[in-house]
């Protein structure tokens, strides 16, 4: 899960980088619509997995389904970067940010949904963890059996040992630390 928070944040950097250099005039270009369109086009089918990991896992998702709802309004209202607002594809036409929506509410809309997907993958991280570390407490308080020779040292009461030279007789600890029959 740490992984896999890490490398969603390299690439919402690198997204971050193209996205900002992308507005830098103020226009997105037919070509830069494409790259636009590929990082929404992922934006739109990761998010409800994010959305059901979080939920199964209790994180919250307020702050950062307001970010994507802003940024989804940025792109699909506000600018109609993929159409004219009518539901006419303007892929092929240069597409002006106007009015409020400058360079910085590009740059900080979409910053903000990669920051706050971030803020959520961490969570879902964190809560793993500690799935994770119940878990590996309950398996380690569990018995253990031993096969083997000589007599090993229990490390919870009930542990078993399976006596191997004389003929697999069975034994069981009645205290942690035993080490004698």
């Amino acid at each position: 899960a740490a992984t896999a928070a890490t490398n969603a944040q390299n690439t919402a950097n690198t997204a971050t980088t193209s996205l900002a250099d992308i507005a830098a005039d103020n226009k997105i270009t037919p070509v830069e619509k494409l790259q636009v369109k590929a990082l929404w086009d992922v934006i739109v089918l990761e998010k409800p997995g994010i959305a059901t990991s979080a939920g199964t896992l209790s994180v919250s998702t307020t702050l950062f389904d307001a970010a994507y709802i802003n940024l989804y309004s940025l792109i699909n209202t506000l600018t109609h970067v993929f159409d004219d607002g009518s539901g006419n594809s303007n892929m092929d036409t240069t597409t002006t940010l106007q009015n409020t929506y400058t360079r910085s509410v590009w740059d900080s809309r979409w910053s903000a949904y990669y920051d706050k997907k971030q803020d959520v993958l961490d969570g879902i991280a964190a809560a793993l963890k500690v799935v994770a570390d119940a878990a590996q407490t309950t398996a380690n308080s569990k018995i253990k059996t031993f096969y083997q020779d000589g007599i090993p040292t229990s490390l919870a009461i009930g542990d078993l040992w399976v006596d191997t030279n004389d003929e697999n007789r069975l034994y069981r600890a009645v205290i942690v630390g035993a080490d004698a029959i």
